[in-house]
């Protein structure tokens, strides 16, 4: 059995690589290794050997070389099973439900405590996805999950598995499971450089203009179509500045004829693919933050990664009225809420702009950053959970 004698260990298992698009496993890892803990990586990632040692964390590779989805995750989830034997760690941590009845095997065997980050797993972003059969997986897994798993991260404040697990805990079926939420906030290392007029200047040809920067993928149910048609309802001195690309070449030609329909050519400017570092440049210059999430299965619950990147840069939000951002508006009064539709959005602009206060807010958010959702909170609440468990057990 692999084990340090006096160090504390944790093993993930993870069915992507290591380097996925999402940070937030890297982030975890390494935030155990700061910690003291030795931490043992189990993965698929085709990118890396099968043994590295990546900032501590020490990443094992199984290399699936089946074609077929099902097969492949089927023998992926073995390969899984085999390889874990060899360790005896404190902890196990999963990152997808899918891997809730093969990790109760394994805490069993190894008996260790059982951590699931849930993330943005519930059973509406199977339905909006169009593979239902997530919706019945997704319900299943989690329901097994409440009698194994000690603890659990959420990503958002209000969500059906977050609540589903607060009634399990109130009515102690089994166990108590402790419950922590880790936000998806960006790295400690990202500098942005804020020089609002050169930038203007620069990009736009027009250091008089108000930038209303729209971050992230530009996909379906994120109200883009909305944001483009909200400028006819704005005079010539605002631009809008989609900031990202699209995975969906079929959505973002629809986006691009919205732009031309509308001879919005001047003042709405998809920026294409950029560098995280450059893409918090151009957001850190806006004037103003845009998140229009709309209210589908899928996004009703979001908590937006963008949100925390223009609080970091301190930029006035303009959000859709959905149910984690309203109570995060309510809570940090970090900019406006609107309905999601044209004109009423770009009212809400003028109403914000109006108050002359951009620059108050700018400090104010950039404030509530630092004090509540910085990464270094991040990883104190992350920590904060393992201490939890392992003075409980």
């Amino acid at each position: 059995m692999i084990s340090s004698a006096n160090k504390k260990s944790v093993l993930f298992l993870h069915t992507s690589g290591y380097f996925s698009p999402i940070p937030r496993i890297r982030f975890m890892a390494e935030t155990l290794v700061e910690d003291g803990y030795e931490v043992n990586v189990i993965c698929d990632d085709p990118e890396l050997p099968k043994n590295k040692k990546i900032n501590g964390v020490i990443v094992h590779n199984i290399h699936i070389t089946e074609q077929n989805k099902y097969r492949r995750f089927f023998t992926l989830l073995n390969a899984i099973r085999k390889k874990s034997s060899a360790f005896s760690p404190d902890m196990l941590q999963i990152f997808s439900p899918l891997l809730i009845p093969i990790s109760i095997l394994i805490k069993m065997k190894l008996r260790c405590k059982l951590v699931y980050d849930c993330y943005e797993y519930w059973i509406g972003s199977g339905i909006t996805s169009e593979n239902y059969h997530l919706t019945l997986i997704y319900a299943i897994m989690h329901f097994i999950g409440v009698f194994f798993i000690d603890g659990i991260i959420f990503v958002y404040e209000n969500v059906p598995t977050r609540k589903f697990i607060h009634f399990v805990n109130t009515i102690n079926w089994f166990h108590k499971i402790e419950i922590m939420i880790i936000y998806n906030v960006p790295p400690e290392n990202i500098k942005v450089i804020q020089n609002n007029l050169q930038f203007k200047r620069d990009i736009l040809k027009d250091e008089s203009c108000i930038i209303i920067g729209y971050l992230g993928l530009i996909m379906k149910y994120k109200g883009y179509q909305e944001a483009v048609k909200m400028m006819n309802f704005l005079d010539f001195k605002y631009r809008l500045l989609l900031i990202g690309d699209s995975p969906d070449p079929k959505f973002k030609d629809e986006i691009k004829i919205l732009i031309k329909e509308n001879n919005l050519e001047e003042r709405v400017i998809i920026t294409g693919f950029l560098p995280h570092e450059t893409a918090m440049d151009y957001i850190s210059n806006s004037d103003i933050g845009l998140i229009l999430f709309e209210d589908t299965f899928w996004t009703k619950y979001s908590l937006p990664n963008k949100l925390f990147e223009y609080l970091k840069v301190g930029l006035p939000i303009i959000s859709s009225d959905i149910i984690n951002m309203r109570y995060f508006f309510e809570k940090h009064k970090c900019g406006l809420l609107t309905p999601n539709k044209p004109k009423e959005i770009a009212n809400t602009i003028l109403e914000l702009n109006k108050k002359e206060k951009l620059d108050e807010l700018r400090i104010h958010n950039w404030r509530v950053y630092e004090q509540y959702y910085s990464i270094t909170k991040q990883k104190q609440t992350y920590l904060e959970l393992f201490a939890c468990l392992k003075i409980k057990y």
